[in-house]
């Protein structure tokens, strides 16, 4: 992400609020309105405003816009998550399938893990 597009947008649109992914480098962090997770930035785009410069992955927009097609939206770059996009129906369905590689990890850990993966299935059962 660079800092010169957000800055540029910033003033295309000046009542556009900044909702940045705190990935995002610290100077940029320092220009965001709000800084969270991709489904906190959702979030935050649907409850408040109408306009808004995202500085996160591009594909959040369809989720957004499934919600709230009237926001306007102004991405900081064309941020695609190339690891993201590794992900395909086919891939999902032979490990569902098939069974796959298999990680052992420690229960406190996991405890842990379960928290965000049971959000992301909460929101996508919307």
């Amino acid at each position: 992400m660079h800092l010169e597009n957000v800055i540029k947008l910033k003033k295309e649109y000046p009542n556009a609020k900044v909702l940045a992914h705190p990935e995002c480098k610290e100077e940029i962090l320092n220009l965001a309105d709000y800084i969270g997770s991709t489904s906190g930035i959702i979030e935050e785009a649907l409850k408040d405003g109408d306009e808004f410069i995202v500085v996160t992955e591009r594909g959040i927009q369809y989720k957004i816009y499934e919600k709230a097609p009237n926001k306007k939206l102004h991405f900081a770059d064309t941020l695609i998550c190339k690891s993201m996009k590794k992900n395909t129906l086919e891939k999902i369905e032979n490990i569902l399938l098939n069974g796959g590689d298999e990680l052992e990890v420690d229960d406190e850990i996991a405890k842990k893990a379960l928290i965000p993966l049971e959000r992301m299935l909460e929101l996508a059962g919307d």
